[in-house]
């Protein structure tokens, strides 16, 4: 094989084996990170869930009314519309607070924001609430 030819395809199998790895289907990626949010466990820190979650479609911070901060890892998950947009519904969050998880899923997160209102006063209802008992606890909203 001359070096031309040796060059050619091998600049060839780079340019295949990069289409490869770099276009994966939409598809494939909602169901790889449906498949691994099942993997997922509470109290699991960061570098844990990105092992096996990868890296996250977006992250979000939220600063409570004590300092308390809470990260959102949001991951794509669902498919609402074929409209080439990839939309907060169609993304599952990933709840860390102090770099462990507390959970995952829009209804804990409600939730969450829920109990984080202010009254007038200026004060959070019932205060900051560790929200990790509640999800193992079994209840249904979980």
């Amino acid at each position: 094989m001359s070096r031309t030819s040796f060059i050619q395809t091998t600049a060839l199998m780079l340019v295949g084996i990069s289409l490869l790895v770099g276009c994966t289907r939409p598809a494939a990626i909602r169901e790889r990170n449906r498949d691994n949010l099942s993997r997922l466990s509470i109290d699991m820190n960061r570098k844990e869930v990105l092992r096996i979650m990868r890296k996250p479609y977006r992250t979000e911070l939220m600063r409570m009314s004590k300092g308390e901060t809470v990260e959102l890892l949001l991951y794509y998950t669902d498919l609402k519309a074929a409209d080439n947009a990839i939309t907060d519904d169609e993304l599952t969050p990933v709840v860390l607070m102090d770099d462990k998880v507390v959970g995952w899923g829009w209804m804990l997160l409600r939730r969450y924001r829920t109990e984080q209102q202010l009254q007038p006063g200026g004060q959070p209802q019932g205060g900051v609430q560790d929200i990790r008992e509640q999800v193992g606890s079994g209840d249904p909203m979980y």
